[in-house]
């Protein structure tokens, strides 16, 4: 983690930008993610799919690190929240000597983020 870049090293190009300030600070990322779903088959009816994701990533991260306190101690969180739902009908048929098809769904996303 870098740190900030002060307005003069950004001006002077990526060169001016490589070196950190702050070699100590940290920060990890594990990624969970849970995911549901079904497929029917209404024969004549046409087949059907949901499907429902929930990822959890988790980021615990140091910026500013001092030597004075314990890693735990400086540790702050990004935590994320998106919940998912995808659901879809698909019918299939044949009208005045054509073969058609109609899909309908809806998909629906919610997130949160939290610093």
């Amino acid at each position: 983690m870098p740190g900030g870049v002060s307005a003069e090293a950004f001006a002077a190009g990526s060169s001016a930008r490589r070196a950190s300030s702050t070699p100590f600070d940290e920060s990890t990322t594990t990624d969970d993610l849970y995911i549901i779903g079904a497929n029917a088959d209404f024969d004549r009816g046409g087949p059907a799919r949901s499907q429902s994701e929930l990822p959890r990533p988790n980021n615990p991260f140091v910026i500013g690190y001092t030597p004075l306190l314990s890693v735990q101690d400086q540790e702050s969180l990004i935590t994320s929240q998106r919940r998912d739902l995808n659901a879809r009908y698909n019918k299939q048929f044949e009208a005045l000597g054509f073969a058609h098809g109609i899909s309908a769904g809806v998909d629906i996303q919610n997130a949160d983020y939290a610093r």
